[in-house]
């Protein structure tokens, strides 16, 4: 069923509880109220129209409008819609039976319009967001068959069958897309119907949510880390808990344990070994015997 209001309406109505306080009582220092009137509008999850072809002075079914043959515009009701034909409204008929039997399940189907080919009553519309719809509509009268109904929704055949004694309506139900913001409903030539109601419902689609992110690739583990040992020339001095430093391509190690010394002294040797040549080079002593220490590059 369509939600419709006016803006302002449906605003006192959904502040109402916020609103009421404020009713009748001055602004505090500082405080300022303000009334903001709305554009009429239409507010709907889903757009829906159910329009009923009667007489004015019909009731309309529970949960549709009424359409009483009307020239298009907006019809007061949140909705605009309506006829073609000048200054003339289409006719709106209601038919019933001499046996009641033959009337149908409801007022929706003893109250019709007719819908011409052409001139007067040729050509119904109503405004609609752009979108895909499901339309549904009924034909007929409990007095009138056989009867050929034949009708075209935006271009397209929509509704095409045979209304009998035993079948007095004839129905159909399509889906079509609308670009331009109107729905039109016109008969094709050589047909006149009794078009007796019409349902429009939106066809609304939950968006298709995103994808997850596909989880990250872990990286590939290091390959494990090969060491081999290769003997190389040994130390012109044999040394314990000497200090060794690189700078460049050079190892220079310092001080020492001579192991070839009486108790193990201190050396003061100085010697560095380059690896391109495995060779070994003697160097300045240092000033005094020293081991256990620290050594670090600068730079």
């Amino acid at each position: 069923m369509p939600i419709a209001s006016k803006g302002f309406a449906f605003l006192m109505l959904r502040n109402a509880a916020i609103l009421a306080p404020m009713i009748g009582r001055r602004p505090c220092s500082g405080e300022t109220f303000s009334q903001e009137s709305l554009e009429n509008r239409v507010l709907f999850s889903g757009f829906e129209a159910h329009v009923s072809f009667q007489p004015a002075n019909v009731p309309a079914p529970a949960g549709y409008v009424a359409d009483s043959g009307a020239l298009y515009g907006d019809q007061g009701n949140g909705f605009s819609y309506g006829w073609n034909g000048g200054k003339l409204p289409a006719v709106t008929r209601t038919r019933h039976a001499a046996k009641p039997a033959r009337n149908g399940p409801d007022g929706r189907y003893d109250s019709f319009a007719l819908l011409n080919p052409k001139g007067r009553g040729s050509q119904w519309q109503i405004a609609v967001p752009d979108g895909q719809y499901t339309v549904h509509l009924v034909a007929g009268s409990p007095i009138v068959f056989p009867a050929l109904y034949r009708v075209d929704v935006d271009g397209s055949l929509v509704l095409d069958g045979r209304a009998t004694m035993k079948n007095q309506w004839v129905e159909a139900t399509s889906t079509l897309t609308i670009t331009n913001g109107m729905l039109t409903v016109t008969a094709p030539q050589g047909t006149i119907d009794r078009l007796d109601y019409i349902d429009i419902t939106a066809i609304v689609t939950s968006p298709v949510p995103p994808a997850p992110p596909s989880p990250p690739v872990p990286p590939s583990p290091p390959a494990p880390l090969s060491l081999t040992w290769t003997q190389v020339t040994d130390s012109p001095t044999p040394r314990l808990e000497a200090s060794a430093v690189t700078v460049g391509n050079l190892l220079y190690v310092f001080g020492g344990y001579g192991t070839d010394s009486p108790n193990y002294l201190a050396t003061k040797e100085t010697d560095s070994y380059d690896p391109a040549t495995d060779t070994w080079a003697r160097l300045a002593d240092m000033p005094e015997g020293l081991t256990h220490m620290g050594a670090a590059t600068d730079g």
